[in-house]
């Protein structure tokens, strides 16, 4: 599609539409669609690229920003961005035929035909109506199942770090007038971590993926030998994603090896949900049915646990804005062997803060922190014990590239429990580094 009349739409638009900018983002957008105009786009992005902070939301900019992004062979941003200036302003001339051009260039065909289809509902100008029909004509059924295409990646990580309570035990030496062994006690310990990992994904629809994960992590401790551990996680799940709705219907398997003496195996089905209600605000909801298994079928802690809960997310127009969760469960553990007596009840709630900043490629940092409490029934002859798990943690990405990411974590848990024996605190605190094949 010609440049020229790509800005003749969005100059035909601004006839319309005032323009709440100020002079100099107003100024630089003339400036880029000049730049484009005459075949610079590549410029025109640069100059744009730096106000995205600022202006990112403002459909005026984010339009130009689309365009230039397009013309000079950024398909994928130019999408980030053309769907923004839609979303602000769904009246915007021309969006769908850019949006199909987009989409077009990255195979995404079932996606283009869409956006195609809709520009000629909204009756073009007759040379956007020539564009659309011609790349429609394109558009073949076997360009449509080339759209189903996977992608695939395999990463590797490792990390080390400071664990002052790498065992989660009580600090005292003593119980109910019984000296504990020493694994029972506190023990501090540096530690490294190895983590190796695949990953893929198959779009079976514009809406729908199929996606795969799985990874085996092992941890080694200095000083507490008895919590080293081997663990291999696998997640399949199918995901719905529109404009209005993104579902997510799974299944997981976990196996992990605490010191060569201790087996658990976990398989739990998850669904979860995510629409919005109003404007950025959008109402999450997630649930998971587990079995738990210690490698006895006579084991007392064998169980079945169900967790639901909801929550809120605001969302932010501009790509690196922070966004905001908020989310509550509660659930139950129940054994499945009728003689046990270690049921409990699980209630909580959590606040995460995400943020994407700009240093190098997009990077991330996030904050959190919540509170679980559980009601433990008859887990003692005589005592019934409740708990409160205080936790919070602080994580930083860096991205240098797509390849490299480093990374830095640092977690606190605090468990107060009615039973001195579970009453701990440990700080958690380690850096690394991860490659993506």
């Amino acid at each position: 599609m010609p440049a020229s009349l790509l800005l003749w739409l969005f100059v035909t638009c601004l006839c319309f539409i005032p323009i709440d900018l100020s002079a100099n983002p107003r100024e630089s957008i003339q400036q880029a669609s000049q730049m484009i105009e005459k075949g610079n786009a590549s410029g025109a992005y640069q100059i744009l690229e730096f106000l995205e902070d600022e202006y990112a939301g403002w459909w005026e900019y984010d339009y130009v920003l689309g365009v230039a992004a397009l013309e000079s062979g950024q398909a994928n941003l130019a999408i980030i961005a053309l769907q923004r200036a839609y979303a602000m302003n769904p009246r915007l001339a021309g969006v769908h035929i850019d949006l199909g051009r987009a989409y077009y260039e990255v195979n995404e065909y079932d996606t283009a035909r869409i956006e195609f289809e809709l520009a000629l509902s909204k009756k073009p100008h007759p040379a956007a109506e020539k564009v659309a029909k011609t790349y429609l004509r394109l558009l073949t059924p076997t360009q449509a199942k080339k759209s189903r295409r996977t992608s695939f990646n395999v990463f590797a990580a490792s990390s080390g770090g400071y664990d002052t309570n790498a065992n989660s035990s009580t600090n005292a030496k003593i119980f109910e007038g019984f000296e504990l062994a020493e694994e029972n006690i506190q023990t501090p310990s540096l530690f490294v971590s190895a983590k190796v990992g695949i990953q893929g994904a198959f779009k079976v629809s514009p809406k729908d993926t199929a996606i795969f994960t799985a990874n085996y992590t092992q941890r080694y401790n200095k000083d507490a030998l008895m919590v080293n551990f081997t663990s291999f996680n696998a997640l399949g799940l199918w995901r719905y994603n529109a404009r209005d709705l993104e579902r997510n219907v799974g299944i997981q398997l976990q196996k992990t090896d605490i010191a060569s003496d201790l087996e658990s195996f976990v398989t739990a089905f998850t669904y979860s949900q995510s629409t919005p209600v109003f404007k950025a605000l959008y109402f999450n909801l997630f649930s998971s049915l587990s079995n738990i298994d210690f490698g006895t079928e006579l084991s007392e802690r064998n169980a079945m646990q169900f967790i639901a809960g909801g929550g809120f997310s605001i969302k932010p127009k501009r790509l690196y804005a922070p966004t905001l969760h908020l989310s509550s469960l509660a659930g139950k553990y129940h054994p499945k062997e009728s003689g046990s007596k270690h049921e409990k009840y699980l209630a909580g709630g959590r606040i995460v803060l995400n943020k994407k900043f700009k240093l190098f490629k997009p990077g991330s940092f996030s904050v959190s922190g919540g509170a679980m409490y559980s009601d433990y029934v008859g887990l003692f002859s005589s005592t019934e014990r409740k708990e409160v798990l205080v936790d919070g943690s602080f994580n930083i990405a860096l991205n240098p590239n797509r390849y490299w990411e480093l990374f830095f974590n640092s977690s606190y848990t605090r468990n107060l429990s009615t039973v001195n024996l579970f009453d701990y605190s440990r700080l958690n605190t380690s850096a690394g580094i991860k490659y993506t094949f």
